[in-house]
């Protein structure tokens, strides 16, 4: 890929892209309400799976398309890990993985997996000597099964790593990054290439590396390549989720802080010929403010997400945007009954329906 840096015309594009204003087709509706806010985090079938994090103790429960709950797991912060993050991974067999940033024997957090048996063990605490520190994001599943993810923190000098562990096999450290060109701490879980790629980014935040954040490719042959720096200009800084990849090699993301001064996020792409470009650029109004979860790719060919706030009542939002960057309002929240602040990671069923909690808890489901 080419690293390709703003240009003068792309401190425009994002006000000549079509920006739709009206009314979304696209149906909302909630399912359940789960007390302490749901996170979803992976959907097989008419099963959702997810956790809340901020109850004591954290669960891991799962719950139906119908709206049926059932706890599956409460995490003990000393050996399970603590304050689980959204993002699962679900393999084939039914077995179910995710990170917790913080707790476990290291107090590093820990990669964790709840058996398709219905077993729950922590195949790995974060942590230790020469090893990563504070997943920030969950893992994703790999070509062969594998887990792959990253730390904020750790091995060597506290600037994190890239990890992979095979299916039900040895864990190993793919990358460290050193906070010099190759950017300074991943936030942010990773999406995989059909051809087995590896994408992230670092946030940067001026301690290192990329200050204002970059995008980066990992292969086995290649190694670590950025393909992308963030300027702190018109093209937004500090990409705190993971990016998500199509079939084409386009790869997609967000940013927090869009032209320096303008605080309320940015979408981005890279298209598979490497040119950047930023697809919208949020205002912080009725679009939304800060948003909060990795883009999901769904079936109709849009990308969804959310923000945090934002949206006429100021609960967040959920939105699409085509690759062309056509943005759509599909839900603005406003704790009447639909939840409020969404909790940070969508799902999308075979049938393309799409799921996602709030942290006021209500769990609502889309249906493009």
């Amino acid at each position: 890929m080419r690293n390709a840096g703003p240009t003068r015309a792309l401190a425009t594009l994002a006000a000549l892209l079509p920006v739709a204003t009206g009314a979304s087709a696209a149906s909302f509706s909630t399912i359940a309400n789960v007390p302490g806010g749901a996170q979803i985090g992976a959907v097989k079938g008419s099963l959702l799976y997810g956790t809340v994090p901020s109850t004591s103790p954290a669960t891991l429960f799962s719950l139906s398309t119908k709206g049926k709950y059932t706890l599956l797991h409460s995490f003990n912060a000393g050996t399970d890990g603590s304050t689980p993050n959204a993002r699962l991974a679900l393999d084939p067999f039914g077995n179910l993985y995710g990170t917790a940033p913080s707790g476990g024997v290291n107090d590093g957090g820990t990669l964790w997996e709840y058996s398709a048996s219905g077993v729950f063990s922590t195949p790995h605490p974060f942590g230790g000597a020469n090893d990563g520190g504070d997943p920030m994001q969950g893992p994703t599943l790999g070509l062969h099964n594998d887990l792959l993810g990253t730390t904020a923190m750790g091995a060597p000098n506290n600037n994190g790593i890239l990890f992979n562990m095979a299916h039900h096999g040895a864990y190993k450290i793919m990358y460290n990054f050193l906070s010099d060109n190759d950017g300074h701490c991943p936030f942010s879980g990773v999406a995989v290439g059909k051809s087995g790629a590896v994408y992230g980014t670092t946030v940067g935040m001026g301690y290192g590396g990329n200050p204002n954040g970059s995008v980066w490719k990992f292969t086995k042959s290649g190694g670590l390549q950025t393909i992308y720096k963030f300027q702190n200009g018109n093209d937004g800084e500090w990409p705190y989720q993971a990016p998500v990849v199509d079939s084409a090699g386009n790869v997609y993301g967000t940013t927090f802080i869009q032209n320096g001064t303008n605080f309320p996020g940015a979408i981005w792409m890279i298209s598979a010929k490497g040119v950047f470009s930023v697809l919208y650029d949020f205002t912080g109004g009725t679009d939304g403010y800060y948003p909060n979860s990795p883009l999901l790719i769904d079936s109709d060919g849009k990308l969804y997400g959310t923000t945090r706030s934002g949206g006429a009542d100021n609960y967040g939002t959920v939105f699409s945007i085509t690759p062309s960057g056509t943005f759509t309002l599909v839900h603005g929240f406003a704790n009447n009954g639909d939840g409020g602040q969404p909790t940070g990671n969508l799902v999308a069923a075979k049938d393309g329906t799409i799921y996602g909690g709030t942290a006021y808890g209500p769990v609502f489901k889309i249906v493009p």
